[in-house]
């Protein structure tokens, strides 16, 4: 799943969702810090979030934020709590795989929904928001998406987020507005699937 955000300014993130067995683990290297995976007797469900990689267009260059393995609804208290930011498409993507991925032991039920979502139409989304009229007095405005009724959707579609921005302009609340199943309903003529990042 992919994204792109405003014409002068493109991103394009990466999930990555592992479903890890019960067995040890020696842990992982990411540079000189040696990041270990808990050692319980349970499976857990993470999430490899790498952070937004910024394509700068002029140069071509690219550079990574940030990488670790985050579970989604985690990496959302995170967000809530202000510890870490999300851009709106990443805030939206992890809200839906939290409601697929409940607590920290993992099924086979689970690991068959994410497959499948990821292998549907849902999974071949280009996010590519598009902001909806005018702040309102807080500070908070609507940005939609493909399929959205403003967007190439049914009459009454909604497939949007409410984003509220703090201090600098930095995304500090999204609200997820989507009234259709993510698995059956989504409307194939209404999306671009093909990413063009």
């Amino acid at each position: 799943m992919a994204y792109g955000l405003m014409p002068h300014r493109r991103f394009h993130t990466h999930f990555f969702v592992a479903f890890l067995t019960a067995k040890s683990s020696s842990g992982f290297s990411s540079g000189t810090k040696q990041d270990r995976i808990p050692k319980h007797g349970m499976c857990y469900i993470v999430i490899c979030f790498l952070g937004i990689h910024r394509l700068m267009g002029v140069d071509g260059g690219q550079e990574i934020i940030s990488a670790r393995y985050l579970h989604p609804a985690k990496a959302i208290e995170e967000f809530r709590e202000g510890k870490i930011t999300l851009m709106p498409p990443q805030a939206y993507l992890l809200h839906t795989l939290s409601e697929i991925l409940h607590g920290h032991l993992n099924t086979p039920a689970q690991k068959e929904r994410v497959e499948a979502l990821s292998k549907g139409l849902f999974g071949r989304m280009v996010l590519n928001p598009l902001r909806l009229g005018s702040p309102d007095g807080e500070g908070r405005y609507i940005l939609t998406y493909e399929g959205d009724e403003t967007r190439g959707g049914s009459k009454g579609r909604r497939h949007r987020v409410i984003v509220k921005a703090g201090k600098g302009g930095i995304t500090s609340e999204v609200t997820v507005e989507r009234n259709f199943d993510v698995f059956t309903e989504v409307e194939p003529h209404a999306f671009n699937l093909a990413s063009k990042l």
